[in-house]
């Protein structure tokens, strides 16, 4: 699988994951992503996360997020 493969599956597991997590849709959580480019996030810095699980990644996610002043709730 290419790279560039493996950064749009890592973003669709985290998407997900983040959805779960936040008790909201897929469409909701990319929502909530987008206006702080987190999907750009995770892009920029695939060499770091390639090697996290999925659950670590989001956490990190939402640690950016949190830096932009985006706080989603949680289930």
């Amino acid at each position: 699988m290419s790279e560039q493969s493996q950064i749009v599956h890592m973003m669709i597991r985290v998407c997900r994951l983040a959805a779960e997590r936040w008790g909201m849709t897929l469409a909701q959580a990319v929502g909530v992503m987008e206006p702080a480019d987190a999907l750009g996030y995770i892009l920029r810095n695939f060499g770091l996360f390639h090697m996290e699980g999925d659950e670590a990644v989001l956490d990190d996610v939402e640690e950016y997020l949190a830096s932009k002043g985006v706080k989603p709730y949680r289930a």
